[in-house]
């Protein structure tokens, strides 16, 4: 295992340079078979050379571990992942600095980004960058590779910074729209996901509301109520019973389910998360020896859940039940 530690600075591509051709290059095809805030499992085949790679960190400067396999253990482990993406890989010299420019197919054609390493921070911070490279993106999550296969586009995602400046090859958007659909092959793999149900707690109306978040069992992660289904309960009517039992919240649904996927091990989970509104808050539960519980803001728990697409369905129950929805 070959373990390093990045720093690379990323920029958007207004046009490609001259020395370079759309959709020449090396062809990439990446996945995660893993990911969180903090680290990620990346899957890759570049030309002929398959890696895995696991990744830890974010911004300018990580720590990669990777390893080389075989063309066969890349086919077996492919099918695996479920977020992907394709793109071109063109490599130009700068001076001293070696540009990886990378051109995205799919549904995120028209993206161009490049992508510059360097031996340390001092020469990061003062690399000047040629003209045609547009803004900086080095940071900003919405451009991390990771997060384009997951969301499929950068203004599918929790803003994390400004809308997109026109000249990237992709539209202005002040509010990011629900995401993309899924390619057949990505979608097919959702259906066959397992599945669970679960609700989302929500206190208060009028701008003030709030949502209720429960530990894990062995305490180390911020949930909501989930269970599996039950064949002779309708899924809302399950989500209220583990809200109830989880939680020690009672109420009733209020909106239709936002879908969360993620992984656990090697199996896909689709979790249908039902919108809660309160209306008790008991003193004592079924398992409250077992869980922690607390009541926080939308922002205290978008900061406290790990997943991502559990974050981004936060974000729009926020934009819809912060207001005059729950009555």
């Amino acid at each position: 295992m070959n373990t390093v530690i990045e720093i690379e600075r990323k920029f958007l591509v207004n046009s490609l340079p001259p020395l370079t051709a759309p959709g020449k290059g090396t062809k990439i095809q990446q996945g995660y078979l893993s990911q969180s805030e903090e680290s990620e499992v990346r899957l890759r085949r570049a030309g002929k050379k398959c890696t895995l790679t696991v990744k830890q960190g974010k911004g300018l400067e990580r720590k990669a571990h990777t390893t080389r396999i075989s063309q066969k253990q890349f086919e077996t482990l492919w099918p695996a992942v479920l977020h992907k993406i394709e793109k071109q890989r063109q490599v130009l010299k700068h001076g001293s600095y070696r540009i990886e420019i990378d051109e995205f197919s799919g549904d995120l054609k028209g993206l161009m980004l490049a992508e510059v390493e360097f031996s340390d921070r001092k020469t990061a911070d003062t690399f000047e960058p040629p003209p045609w490279l547009g803004p900086e993106v080095t940071g900003d999550e919405r451009f991390t590779n990771s997060s384009l296969a997951t969301y499929r586009h950068p203004d599918s995602q929790i803003s994390t910074g400004p809308p997109l400046s026109s000249g990237t090859g992709l539209p202005v958007s002040e509010v990011p729209p629900e995401p993309a659909p899924l390619p057949d092959d990505i979608a097919s793999a959702m259906e066959d996901a397992k599945h669970a149900v679960g609700a989302i707690p929500i206190v208060g109306n009028n701008g003030d509301s709030k949502v209720v978040l429960i530990t894990t069992r062995n305490n180390n992660r911020w949930i909501f109520p989930k269970g599996n289904p039950e064949p002779d309960m309708a899924d809302p009517e399950v989500a209220l019973m583990e809200a109830a039992e989880e939680a020690g919240v009672k109420g009733e649904i209020n909106g239709l389910p936002q879908a969360v996927y993620y992984w656990k091990g090697f199996s896909r989970y689709k979790i249908a998360y039902y919108p809660m509104k309160v209306s008790e808050i008991l003193k004592n539960w079924d398992e409250k020896k077992q869980r922690q519980r607390k009541v926080l803001s939308f922002d205290e728990a978008v900061e406290l859940v790990e997943n991502r697409s559990l974050k981004q369905a936060l974000t729009l129950l926020e934009q819809k039940y912060t207001g005059s929805n729950l009555v």
